[in-house]
């Protein structure tokens, strides 16, 4: 219940009565004693607010009890090193103030001021021997201890021996009975003296400085600041030093054998500062090391773990009686469970602001641990404490597109962005107050390749992410490291811009091939084309150059004979016959190469041609010529075999009426009609009477003459149409109409 200002009032139901909980500016406990609201979540934790703020009550941390030692007159801090339970259930507390007791069921303490030789003395160790013999480990010196009358004792000859007599600048941090040279013996570590022993049979000291047994030598004593003894089940004896690692002393005064961290071996010790061991029920050990964290020890493999998500700053440590390591480790308490391997951190909160516990953990016969601090400790049963949950549930907090929040689309199981929105985040949070060391890792499955450890930062961003689907996963632990299966997650689905979609492909892929196998049947075609327009002047060649060839070379050789003959008159005829037929061949040679030079693909130079060929001619003949063309037709480009072909039937139609129709007027007349070139050449000479076949003639046609006949074989490769009129002393009258332009 909250009150005005009496804080909160609990009611306990079962013993009827109320007690309350203030504010106590010693233990932090309520920050204002004037409570306005008390809530109770569903995890326990009660939220108590207060005019002063909010303070919170986690029912996990209640069975760790605090406890304040009565504050020093001289105002000195009270540093706690050991504890002690007798038979009695009296706790008695090793202080840098010597010793405070606690009896069961009380909450005062008894304080026992300890004083030798006018030195106050700090007690560092409580030792209890197998004889019920109590020795104290002080910052002077080892003592025999009288729990009854409180007196102390010198062990016997402890002033002859140079480094016992009275400790410098160093304290006993353990004390352990062994045997050496058959002998039954105290090992002590004085922190910074090395080691040395007590001979309980011969009652003298062994140390550093005794010339004779020379113990640094013969037992391979390397480190002066040995922190503790442990005894293992077998009797084995181990050393945890603060620069040499973990040594083993086997009994009989054998040399220590060191376990050092290799940095080139895994299966090494993680650090050479040894702070504490704990045997397990393998029989293998537990080792605490400053700096390096927890590691376990595999005696007989002599191999060693490394606990990776252990705190590096370990301390003092136990085991429970399920087998969990407890640790010290920062100034808090933390857990490891071997089994399930989940580590956890108690930050308790009461600790913070007074230094949190530090050395080591003394476990007592009931199994209750207790740690100390600077002037307080705490006590603790590890099976009355609730687990922390390893695993916090993750919840999704906002979405972001371009830095705005979208969270509505949390909602849904699948997030569907387009291609324009591929920069987004995420933020996300796991409400889990038992802890302050909540981590978080999270992965995009399809575009990361493995979970990324994102510390205690709750959120994400991503850009520029191709289209397709991800699947976004987060999770949590309490402890860094920890192994966690169990995940938060959401789909997203981003549409790839329209351009990379599959049907996109599909339809390039229907355009592109078909456009490929157009642009294929194309350069064949022109390949086919070029090679027919080869094969044609390769065929004209043939025809014409190569049977006048023929011919002039039959007429060299009848001129041979009437030289022969010395028939002068003939031979002079036939002489002027050859000539003209090497013109003739030589005029039709340039007219060819002429027709299929691309320099001459227009009409005008054509037109140009054909003027410049048939004028003259007709000036010499005295004929009236007339040439017309149409404006539009000089404009036209014309392939190379049509412009060979068009060209040289208008040559062969002029030649013919020039030379063999006798005419007075010849007319040329050309013109564009339905995208088609019209042709029309008429004479008023002598004419012809053709056969009633050739009347009227439509390419292909046939006709006997050369002239005829080259026209006739001209208008069919054009695919043209070809009419011829003529009639006796009226004249010829030649059509041609094609297309090809």
């Amino acid at each position: 219940m909250a009150t005005q200002s009496s804080g909160v009032a609990v009611y306990d139901r079962a013993s009827h009565k109320f007690s309350s909980y203030q504010h106590n500016a010693s233990d932090g406990s309520l920050i204002n004693n004037h409570v306005n609201v008390v809530f109770t979540d569903r995890s326990g934790i009660v939220w108590i607010g207060t005019d002063n703020g909010v303070s919170i009550h986690d029912p996990i941390y209640s069975p760790f009890q605090q406890y304040f030692l009565p504050k020093s007159p001289d105002g000195e801090d009270i540093t706690i090193y050991d504890f002690y339970r007798d038979g009695d259930d009296n706790l008695w507390i090793a202080t840098s103030n010597g010793i405070y007791i606690k009896s069961e069921g009380s909450n005062s303490y008894e304080h026992r001021k300890l004083v030798y030789k006018g030195h106050l003395l700090a007690v560092t160790k409580f030792f209890i021997d197998k004889d019920k013999t109590v020795y104290l480990g002080t910052d002077y010196t080892l003592f025999k201890y009288n729990l009854q009358t409180n007196q102390l004792s010198l062990l016997p000859n402890t002033t002859s021996d140079s480094v016992m007599k009275r400790l410098v600048n160093s304290r006993i941090v353990s004390i352990v009975r062994d045997t050496i040279d058959t002998h039954p013996v105290l090992v002590v570590s004085p922190y910074g003296q090395y080691i040395t022993y007590y001979d309980l049979a011969m009652h003298k000291w062994v140390s550093q400085v005794d010339s004779v047994k020379k113990i640094i030598g013969k037992l391979n004593i390397k480190d002066n600041l040995v922190k503790k003894f442990y005894k293992d089940k077998k009797g084995g004896l181990w050393l945890a030093t603060d620069k040499f690692g973990l040594g083993t002393w086997r009994q009989n005064g054998m040399p220590v054998k060191y376990f050092t961290n290799d940095l080139a071996d895994n299966s090494s010790i993680s650090s050479n500062d040894v702070f504490d061991m704990e045997e397990d029920k393998t029989d293998n050990l537990w080792v605490s090391t400053y700096g390096g964290g927890l590691n376990y020890f595999n005696k007989r493999a002599g191999k060693f773990v490394h606990i990776g998500e252990s705190s590096n700053l370990t301390e003092g440590m136990q085991a429970d009686l399920r087998g969990n390591v407890w640790m010290i480790c920062d100034g808090h308490v933390h857990e490891y469970n071997p089994l399930k391997k989940i580590y956890s951190c108690y930050d308790l909160p009461n600790l913070k602001k007074n230094g949190g516990v530090k050395g080591y953990i003394y476990k007592d016969t009931n199994g209750n641990f207790y740690a100390g601090g600077v002037n307080f400790y705490i006590s603790f049963s590890p099976g009355s404490i609730s687990k922390i949950k390893n695993d916090p549930d993750v919840y999704f907090t906002d979405f972001k597109i371009f830095n705005t929040s979208y969270n509505q689309l949390l909602e849904n199981k699948t997030i569907k962005l387009n291609h324009e929105q591929n920069y987004f985040s995420l933020e996300f949070s796991a409400p889990e107050y038992s802890s302050n060391h909540i981590h978080y890792d999270y992965m995009l499955a399809g575009f990361d390749k493995g979970w990324i450890d994102a510390g205690r930062r709750n959120f994400v961003s991503y850009s520029n992410l191709p289209g397709g689907k991800y699947l976004f996963k987060v999770r949590a632990c309490n402890w860094k490291g920890s192994m966690v299966e169990k995940y938060t997650s959401v789909m997203i689905t981003i549409n790839p811009p329209f351009w990379l979609e599959w049907w996109f492909y599909a339809l390039l892929l229907l355009i592109i091939v078909p456009v490929i196998y157009m642009l294929y049947r194309f350069r064949l075609n022109e390949y086919l084309k070029r090679q027919s327009i080869r094969n044609g002047i390769a065929q004209d060649l043939h025809d014409h150059i190569g049977s006048t060839l023929s011919s002039i070379s039959i007429y060299s050789k009848v001129a041979k004979i009437y030289q022969q003959q010395q028939n002068g008159e003939k031979l002079k005829e036939l002489l002027n016959t050859i000539g003209e037929t090497a013109n003739e061949t030589i005029t039709e040679m340039s007219d060819i190469v002429w027709a299929i030079n691309p320099k001459n693909d227009h009409m005008s130079n054509i037109v140009q041609k054909i003027q410049s060929y048939a004028r003259p001619l007709c000036l010499v003949q005295n004929i009236q010529f007339k040439f017309n063309c149409d404006s539009k037709v000089l404009k036209l480009t014309l392939e190379m075999a049509v412009r060979k072909n068009f060209f040289l039937i208008l040559k062969e139609s002029i030649n013919n009426a020039i030379k063999h129709s006798g005419c007075k007027n010849l007319t040329v007349d050309i013109r564009l009609s339905n995208n088609h070139i019209e042709v029309l050449i008429q004479d008023d000479g002598v004419g012809f009477t053709p056969p009633p076949k050739y009347a009227e003639v439509s390419a292909p046609v046939t006709r006997g003459g050369n002239g005829l006949a080259n026209i006739k074989s001209r208008a069919k490769e054009l695919n043209a149409k070809l009419k011829i009129k003529s009639e006796v002393y009226k004249g010829t009258h030649i059509s041609l109409m094609f297309s090809g332009f």
